[in-house]
């Protein structure tokens, strides 16, 4: 079975196992010079008896991701031919005359084959869905460290979730599913998915979700039974296990079979994959995990690679993005801010003709154009929609649905009583249960207690402090369910402080826009 890529070893590079895209059968690879012919071959008699005697294709440069719905950019391919009488001749992919590109409606992983001079050529490709919906798993924020990669493995249609609102990026891959991604990504590539052998599994039942993907991984070579002729289908995969089915996969069981492992992993040491718990591995994966390195493994943070550990979706979905994405122009991860303005009309400014919703609107008004210049979505909440928790529909529900990454609440403050300016500043509070709240807060205080010239109060934890004091915590701060905060940006009801607000609104705005965006950023 002719696999994806070949293993060169080079002494102080493990990383030569990254392959091209393109292969040709039966060709040879040489340069090829001084080429003056540049057309698409025609397939008249003359030509037809000509023999090839060397081919080169040349199709690096070729962007192997494609939107859907759209075709690849072939113009900087081509192949260059020699044939017995001397002459030469160069084919332009782009030609006009060249097969039809196929369908790209759909995103997964597509192979353009075509025919020259009797040689058989397949170019790699992938059909993305850049503008997929990843807010529809509730359970993979963009802060998590395998966001970016979810997304775009998901988005060629590698990977989808477990329920229509989950990904389950924690959860850990059972050998039926690993199977069905590797289905998902070489269904269509003969070179993989070649039946070398007929195989029956008495626990592999017609029918099931998995079966197709089972046997045809099984009869492929890539994955074997457990024995007595059992599967053993919903029993989950180790991170050793899933290296060898995937080498099995990218390299020829020669090349596999030819791994000094010693020398590979050293070199990958060298390249700065610490691989410090090689020993670990079972002696049977061990050439599977070396001929990974720098491939699809690379370790975790404290530099191990843990291949006795079961691994989980998010780890398969990283293995994957980093063999097949290298060199993927990817999407910018845009963060959503939901801002909440106060919508109390009713809260009036002492000694000045306004209150707290107008005013507070207007500084969000300004938050929403600034972040938006920094590239941001921001969604600012109607003044309609209630912030109460017995509100058949709330901002939290909202915030929620819109897959907001903060939630930003902007109010202004009052005592309730006669504040004679002694009660001062700005304050913030935040949900301590929510991750990222204390540093949103914070990030958002430490700008606006600068701009703020009365001396400030600091950040506090709502859902800890109202606890202690036997008081619910604000319906802002306990419903959101992202990082989140209540912003009171000063006190109205001392006529000084209300008139720093009014003469102020695009600097308290501007404030508060930055720390957003330190928060995001520190993402």
């Amino acid at each position: 079975m002719k696999k994806l890529i070949s293993y060169i070893v080079v002494v102080c590079m493990a990383m030569t196992l990254l392959s091209a895209f393109a292969y040709a059968q039966d060709g040879d690879d040489q340069d090829v010079k001084d080429v003056t012919e540049e057309t698409v071959p025609e397939q008249d008699d003359d030509q037809q008896q000509k023999q090839v005697v060397s081919d080169t294709i040349y199709a690096d440069d070729i962007y192997r991701f494609i939107e859907l719905d759209q075709k690849p950019d072939l113009s900087g391919g081509y192949i260059d031919f020699v044939f017995d009488d001397d002459t030469q001749q160069r084919v332009y992919l782009d030609d006009e005359d060249m097969e039809p590109f196929p369908d790209t409606s759909e995103p997964g992983r597509l192979l353009y084959t075509f025919e020259i001079y009797g040689k058989t050529y397949t170019l790699d490709f992938i059909v993305v869905d850049s503008d997929v919906d990843m807010s529809v798993f509730t359970d993979v924020s963009k802060s998590y460290w395998g966001y970016k990669k979810i997304r775009d493995v998901v988005s060629a249609g590698f990977f989808s979730g477990m329920s229509e609102t989950e990904f389950e990026p924690r959860s850990n891959m059972t050998r039926a599913q690993f199977c069905q991604m590797i289905y998902n990504i070489f269904r269509d590539d003969p070179q993989v998915m070649t039946s070398d052998i007929q195989i029956s599994f008495t626990d592999v039942e017609s029918g099931k979700w998995y079966y197709e993907a089972v046997m045809a991984c099984a009869e492929a070579g890539i994955v074997d039974g457990v024995g007595e002729g059992k599967f053993n289908p919903q029993v989950e995969i180790k991170r050793q296990e899933a290296a060898v089915m995937m080498m099995r996969i990218l390299m020829d069981p020669q090349e596999l079979e030819a791994v000094d492992v010693d020398a590979v992993v050293s070199a990958a040491r060298e390249n700065g994959i610490a691989a410090g718990d090689f020993d670990t591995t079972s002696d049977y994966a061990k050439k599977a995990v070396a001929a990974s390195l720098g491939v699809i493994f690379f370790g975790d943070d404290d530099g191990n690679l843990t291949p006795k550990n079961n691994i989980i979706r998010a780890e398969c979905a990283s293995m994957i993005y980093n063999y097949f994405f290298d060199g993927y122009e990817s999407p910018d991860v845009k963060y959503l801010v939901y801002l909440s303005p106060s919508n109390q009309m009713t809260n009036p400014y002492t000694g000045v003709d306004t209150n707290e919703g107008e005013q507070m609107q207007l500084v969000a008004a300004y938050v929403e154009n600034r972040l938006k210049e920094m590239g941001y979505d921001v969604y600012t909440a109607d003044v309609n929609t209630s912030i109460k928790e017995d509100a058949e529909f709330n901002r939290a529900d909202e915030a929620a649905q819109l897959g907001a990454d903060a939630y930003v609440a902007i109010h202004s403050n009052a005592v309730g009583f006669t504040n004679d300016g002694k009660y001062q500043g700005t304050t913030c509070y935040y949900n301590g249960n929510n991750k990222g709240a204390k540093e949103l807060s914070q990030f958002i205080y430490d700008r606006l207690s600068q701009f703020t010239p009365t001396e400030d109060n600091g950040i506090h934890d709502d859902m800890y402090e109202s606890q202690i004091n036997g008081q619910k915590p604000y319906a802002e701060v306990r419903l959101p369910t992202m990082a989140n905060l209540i912003l009171e940006v000063e006190f109205h009801d001392y006529p000084t402080y209300a008139e720093w607000i009014v003469n102020n609104i695009n600097g308290i705005g501007e404030q508060i826009a930055l720390g957003i965006d330190d928060y995001l950023k520190s993402l």
